[in-house]
């Protein structure tokens, strides 16, 4: 795997059988890889396909560095959002966040695969 500016980077590791795993990984370290919206966004869809492809076995979830796994959502992402707008105004990120980030959260707990966490730190 190469490092990039992405927040989450993908890659697929091929087995001995020809099936592979998908791998995907968290790339944020200096948010000690909180979820953004952004890398919701792309965590989704890859999800998904990979739960529709019949070649990939199961998933692995990991993330760059020796720091930190994941710091659950970008509080502080969200924080400066709602304290940009005079109280009582929700920034719409707030909602999309919530909304994807959920969904987010559901497939991966009905996830029809295995489905490994590979974290330290």
């Amino acid at each position: 795997m190469t490092t990039s500016d992405q927040p989450v980077l993908f890659d697929t590791i091929t087995t001995a059988s020809g099936h592979r795993f998908g791998r995907a990984t968290l790339n944020a370290p200096a948010s000690l890889h909180a979820l953004s919206l952004a890398m919701v966004d792309l965590l989704d869809p890859q999800l998904k396909a990979w739960a529709d492809d019949p070649q990939v076995a199961g998933v692995i979830l990991d993330a760059t560095g020796d720091k930190a796994f994941c710091a659950g959502g970008d509080v502080v992402g969200l924080c400066h959002a709602i304290r940009a707008l005079p109280a009582g105004e929700v920034p719409p990120i707030a909602h999309d966040f919530f909304e994807r980030e959920y969904r987010l959260d559901h497939r991966i707990h009905t996830y029809p695969k295995p489905f490994v966490c590979w974290g330290h730190g």
